[in-house]
Order: structure tokens, then sequence, then C-alpha cells
């Protein structure tokens, strides 16, 4: 069964995350099953809030979450692989708990007043994937790995914020806080008009450049990775930002088109890691 379930939680990252599954799925086989299962989970909770909307379908998953805290497993591929990651790394439930907070606000959305509010939205729904993944790609540093966990997780979520800018504003969301709009002079209409002019230039790269200042703050701690984690945890930190100079290259069109990296070029940036 168990080879069964963890077939479904790597067709789920292979089918939702190219980029993701691109960067970890050559991992050694015991941590890349586990990255799977805890990829399967926030995925799992993530489309329940961006497909389904339901706040009673999270409510259940929190409770399913922590009955498998108290030992009740729910018979499901998730819950079933999540059981053997928790035996044999050591992850902490705490983080899981945290990422659910986390959709829970984007439920209930409400567009971030300040820097801060959005900051603290990216660590709750990527600081705390960070901390989920680091006992495995870190078996014996993860307790020291906290800060480069949750600088990569919120360099992660703003880069997904710029990349799906208008995506998110047709689903009714605005993540670029209040005073961060107000100081560039771009307001709601301008979004609704997809205008990527002077002043959303400026208002990427404010926040453009808050994702480079994280990504380099998580590259201070990288020693500290297990060395058959390394590339892939490069890669996946190095493929993500590059989104950002990909927009930077379609002259900041993140309003009107999704930009994404190819197979190729993200195949080459692993390769070129490898080679490194």
């Amino acid at each position: 069964m168990m080879n069964t379930d963890f077939k479904y939680c790597e067709n789920l990252i292979k089918k939702e995350s190219k980029s993701f599954y691109t960067a970890f799925s050559a991992l050694p086989e015991k941590k890349a099953y586990a990255v799977f299962s805890v990829y399967a989970f926030c995925r799992t909770a993530d489309n329940i809030t961006d497909n389904e909307k339901s706040a009673e379908k999270l409510l259940i998953l929190e409770k399913d979450l922590e009955n498998f805290k108290n030992g009740i497993i729910k018979e499901t591929p998730v819950f079933r692989t999540l059981k053997w990651v928790f035996d044999n790394f050591g992850l902490s439930i705490k983080p899981f708990l945290g990422m659910i907070n986390g959709q829970k606000s984007d439920i209930f959305f409400k567009q971030p007043e300040t820097q801060e509010n959005l900051e603290d939205y990216c660590y709750n729904v990527a600081g705390t994937v960070g901390l989920m993944l680091n006992p495995i790609l870190a078996e014996k540093n993860y307790p020291k790995l906290e800060d480069a966990a949750v600088y990569l997780g919120k360099a992660m979520q703003l880069t997904n914020i710029l990349r799906d800018l208008g995506e998110d504003y047709d689903n009714g969301r605005i993540y670029i806080p209040k005073d961060v709009m107000k100081k560039f002079n771009y307001n709601e209409k301008d979004f609704n008009l997809k205008i990527s002019d002077d002043r959303f230039i400026k208002l990427f790269e404010y926040e453009a450049q808050k994702a480079d200042f994280f990504y380099e703050k998580f590259f201070e701690y990288f020693d500290l990775y297990d060395e058959d984690s390394k590339i892939h945890l490069k890669a996946s930190a190095v493929i993500y930002r590059e989104i950002l100079n990909k927009i930077r290259k379609n002259n900041y069109n993140s309003m009107k088109k999704r930009n994404y990296l190819s197979l190729s070029e993200k195949l080459k940036i692993l390769n070129t890691i490898k080679g490194g």
C-alpha cells in the first residue's frame, strides 16, 4: 500500500508543480518520498482554499491534523505517508498547523494593510513549508536552520505573488499591501485595467527586491544543509528566483500573463548547478 500511496503523492507534485518536481525528484529515494508526502499535504490544503474555497473542508483537514498529532491516522495516502515521514525524520506538527492558519487567511481574504502584514502571510503559507522540509533536507542541522527556512519561504511566496498578480486580481485578491500601493500611487482601478506602467514597475521592483534579499539571506545558511540535498534545494531556489528575471525580461507583464520557465530552462539551471 505504501508504494501506491507514495506514487499518489509523487503524481500530485508532478502534475501541480513542475518546478518543485524538477528540483526534488532526483533526491535520494527516502528523502524524495518524504518531500512528496509533505508537498501532497500542502497541495491538499491549497486546493481546498484556491479551488474549492471551502472553509468547512479546511476545518476538517485541520481536525484530521489534530487527530494525526494524537496518533489517529486518517486512511488516506497523504496521512499514511505522513505517518512514515514523521517516524523517519524529525518533523514537528507545529508548522503544519501554522500553514492551515495561513490558508484560512486566504479563504477569508483581506488585502494586507502593510508590508509587515504581507510578510506575516508569507511566513504562514510558505515559511512553514520550509520548516516542514528542514528535517528532511538537513537531518542533523535543522534546528539551526529555522531562519533559513523562513527566508526561503518568504522569497518564494513573494515570487508567487508577483508572478500571479493579474490572475489573483481576477480571483478577488490583491496581495500587494495598501501602503505599498499608496507609496507608488497605484490603485485598484489600475489593477482592474492591468496597467504595467512606470508606477507598476517600481511597485513590482519594491517587492521583487525584498524577495531577492530573502533569497540571499537563505543562501547564507546553505552550507548547513545535507550534501545529498544541496543540489536539489539550490535548484528549487534558483529556478523560483529566475521567475522574477523572466518577468523583467517580458517587460514586467505579470498582469496579463503568467510568466514561467520552460522545462528546458529548468533543466539547464539544474545541469548548471550540478556542473558547478
